[in-house]
């Protein structure tokens, strides 16, 4: 037989690694789109503008969202963990309305928590396309330089 408080003890461990995981995920997809920026930019450094650069600012900006949507991320979460915060020391204060306190945080907890996945992975899908993007540039910015050799 399973004994509920073992489960309950392997689940809240479960959520803990998960939440870790989710967290160090976020923030190394900050970072490497920092740096990404940073190399972007000083592979320019010195050039005159040019068309050819066109992939190579939406990879920029592709990252900046990138960035954006993990702070976001970080920011609704953060949210999310002051309301649970706010609805623990309620249910102390008022032991006698546990259930309608729990309901009105059922209910407000709903929209931000799906915002929060939906920024978490958008984080992601424009990090890969600044990564895209700026493949395309190099791959550009190689034939312009081949082809314009040959001449």
């Amino acid at each position: 037989m399973i004994n509920k408080g073992d489960l309950k003890s392997s689940q809240r461990e479960t959520e803990n690694q998960f939440t870790q995981m989710q967290d160090k995920y976020i923030y190394y997809i900050g970072a490497l789109s920092v740096t990404s920026i940073g190399f972007a930019v000083q592979q320019t450094l010195g050039q005159p503008l040019k068309y050819s650069f066109i992939p190579l600012a939406s990879a920029i900006i592709s990252w900046g969202i990138s960035i954006y949507k993990g702070l976001k991320f970080i920011e609704l979460k953060l949210n999310t963990l002051y309301d649970q915060r706010t609805y623990y020391q309620l249910v102390i204060k008022h032991q006698n309305a546990v259930e309608q306190i729990t309901k009105v945080f059922e209910d407000n907890s709903t929209i931000p928590i799906a915002n929060a996945k939906k920024n978490f992975k958008q984080s992601f899908i424009f990090f890969i396309l600044g990564c895209t993007l700026f493949i395309i540039w190099r791959i550009v910015d190689m034939s312009l330089i081949y082809f314009n050799s040959i001449e």
